[in-house]
């Protein structure tokens, strides 16, 4: 399986790790990049619509993301990527030239992977990307994946795969697909499904229905459906059956 946290880039026989730069300065931009592309792929974006645009498209193996961008900042850039399923596992490390010591602590409170004061070296700014992906790495090791036909589902960030492209479902629609992988050669009834999904919530068996029509809609290219059993609950069913590979 293709590795999809760190999106790379094939030069020849080499995977070049895919490294997204957003800053608003053309110039700060033009000398990360300079200082990157022998070593990384480099995308860049310099406004908060294209930097969350490029990093659903490209799932970058991680992100420099200046503080201090016009309209939405570097925090509120932060909030929108850690809060879609698809980027939320993507490193993201923050560059400054503030010297404001509070913004250097909220920095790290808000859960951003490393701080890099303006201006800073070439090779430092290198070198913090390369630490970080050896940490990604490491700890990728670790991750819970779920397959199934042509779906893949990342537990422990929460990303779901049809095919080669990542869908965005929200948290309640993975767990609740997640639930039906897992016991996929079951019905799983509705009492099943609103204890694992809606753990510590009290919801009516309608909420299950209202939010399998989305999880429909959002799978509409996956190789089998979700079948409704009269009276008892939900099923995954279709072509050739086969049970999930949890690794």
């Amino acid at each position: 399986m293709r590795d999809t946290f760190r999106n790379k880039h094939t030069v020849g026989s080499q995977n070049i790790e895919n490294i997204l730069l957003v800053d608003d300065d053309q110039v700060q931009l033009l000398m990360m990049e300079q200082a990157l592309k022998k070593e990384f792929k480099v995308f860049k974006a310099d406004n908060s619509r294209d930097a969350i645009r490029l990093a659903r498209s490209i799932i970058p193996s991680a992100i420099v993301l200046d503080l201090h961008m016009p309209v939405q900042d570097g925090f509120e850039i932060y909030q929108l990527l850690k809060h879609r399923p698809d980027t939320s596992g993507i490193p993201i490390l923050a560059i400054t030239a503030s010297s404001d010591s509070q913004k250097w602590v909220k920095v790290f409170s808000v859960g951003f992977d490393d701080l890099i004061h303006k201006p800073f070296n070439n090779l430092e700014l290198a070198a913090r990307i390369r630490a970080r992906l050896r940490t990604i790495s490491k700890n990728r090791k670790e991750q819970t994946i779920i397959t199934y036909k042509n779906l893949t589902l990342y537990v422990d960030t929460f990303q779901t795969k049809v095919n080669d492209k990542f869908i965005d479902l929200s948290r309640t629609e993975f767990e609740l697909l997640k639930c039906l992988l897992i016991n996929q050669d079951k019905v799983v009834t509705r009492s099943t499904i609103l204890t694992s999904v809606w753990i510590d919530t009290v919801v009516s068996a309608r909420t299950i229905d209202t939010h399998l029509v989305s999880v429909r809609r959002k799978l509409a290219n996956v190789d089998c459906n979700i079948e409704s059993v009269y009276g008892v609950g939900y099923k995954l069913g279709e072509k050739n059956l086969e049970l999930p590979k949890i690794t």
